[in-house]
């Protein structure tokens, strides 16, 4: 069988930022507290508490400091750490930080806000946080069609970083066709739409798509969305989730993994993949 990663896999700039930034504090302070987990991968956070992360969702005056995950936090938590007297190391990825001033910025000056993305999701709420929670969410260009909005007043829409780039398109296109009163920023980062796109042209050219990737994280979950519309894919968050699977069939496999995917994450994949294609 032959195995082929997709050019743009694993670990982004934003996350590799911060998790070096942890392991860099956690060699000065022996232990270091995060609001909330620093991204969305189990393995990644085990390794890091291994290392003295401890992740939590509150700020306590004992803190020394508290490190703000990759996602960004809600504006009010930078309040309430000086209130506290707590030393923020601000992790967050300059891609959300560029969003939360775009809308902050916006905002102030009498705008309304619309999110394209997943309204549940850490990062959103902190940037719905720099409009006082005020703005509308969108998921798709049908949502477009449901907009009640006052034709009278300015808005602007944003995405959320690993917004789906096809479903981009299509939303950009509804809006601009139908509404002269919004102005769209496109805030997708550079290695979202770089892995995406890498990862649809791998699965056109595979028998099967391997997305590895945590649940829990939206990008991981876009690849998988993206790649089963041209092959066969499964979503795994590591190699234990492949043993059950018949590979039958399966000539060439493409492999893909989210922006917090770790690289030895997928290096075991890839070990599995590989010894399993031997006794073929």
């Amino acid at each position: 069988m032959e195995i082929i990663v997709s050019e743009h896999s694993g670990y982004c700039y934003g996350v590799k930022k911060a998790i070096d930034t942890a392991m860099e504090k956690m060699d000065e302070k022996g232990i270091l507290y995060s609001f909330g987990d620093i991204i969305h991968n189990k393995r990644a956070i085990q390794r890091l508490s291994d290392n003295g992360l401890i992740v939590v969702n509150d700020i306590k005056s004992e803190y020394e400091s508290i490190l703000f995950r990759s996602h960004g936090v809600e504006k009010n938590i930078y309040t309430l750490a000086k209130q506290k007297g707590v030393e923020v190391i601000d992790a967050t990825c300059v891609f959300v930080k560029k969003i939360q001033d775009t809308v902050e910025q916006n905002y102030q000056s009498g705008k309304n806000i619309i999110i394209a993305g997943d309204k549940n999701h850490p990062e959103v709420i902190g940037i719905n946080s720099r409009a006082d929670y005020t703005a509308i969410f969108i998921t798709s260009a049908e949502d477009v069609d449901k907009l009640d909005i006052d034709l009278d007043k300015e808005y602007i829409l944003v995405f959320q970083t690993t917004f789906n780039t096809q479903k981009y398109e299509t939303i950009v296109d509804k809006i601009k066709a139908k509404y002269k009163n919004i102005t769209i920023f496109n805030t997708i980062c550079s290695a979202t739409k770089k892995r995406q796109d890498s990862a649809v042209e791998l699965a056109k050219k595979v028998d099967l798509m391997i997305v590895i990737g945590d649940k829990k994280s939206s990008n991981s979950k876009k690849l998988f969305e993206l790649t089963a519309k041209y092959v066969k894919s499964v979503f795994i968050e590591d190699k234990k989730e492949l043993e059950s699977y018949d590979f039958d069939g399966i000539n060439k496999a493409g492999i893909t993994a989210g922006a917090s995917t770790p690289d030895f994450v997928i290096e075991e994949v890839i070990d599995y993949i590989k010894s399993i294609s031997k006794n073929q």
